[in-house]
């Protein structure tokens, strides 16, 4: 399927080393890009219908494109510990104090029963 009618990328990445991360065809030549979501790996030509009068098109002479890399991850003692404090940053009074407490302690309560 063709690029949509009025709906080029906004950018082209080109001349490129781009790593896919499929098995089946881990490296590409460009990839198409419309509202920060890739629409197309693959050669060049295979973009072209993409290519609109206000497509930006970068060539990276051969240079690499990573796909992008999330480390969520937790230190098992340092997030335990996390979930005892409670926020009291801004407390202006006693009551908002028990308060913030309270929902804190209600908080630990749902996370702890939850696991069993």
């Amino acid at each position: 399927a063709g690029a949509p009618r009025g709906r080029f990328a906004d950018m082209i990445l080109a001349n490129a080393t781009i790593y896919t991360a499929d098995p089946a065809r881990p490296f590409a030549a460009a990839m198409a890009v419309r509202a920060g979501r890739v629409l197309r790996v693959g050669t060049y030509d295979s973009l072209k219908e993409f290519k609109g009068r206000d497509t930006y098109e970068l060539n990276l002479s051969g240079n690499v494109v990573l796909p992008g890399f999330i480390d969520s991850h937790v230190h098992l003692i340092d997030g335990g510990l996390q979930l005892a404090r409670v926020p009291l940053r801004g407390v202006r009074s006693k009551d908002e104090f028990i308060s913030r407490v309270k929902g804190a302690v209600r908080g630990f309560d749902e996370l702890c029963c939850s696991f069993s």
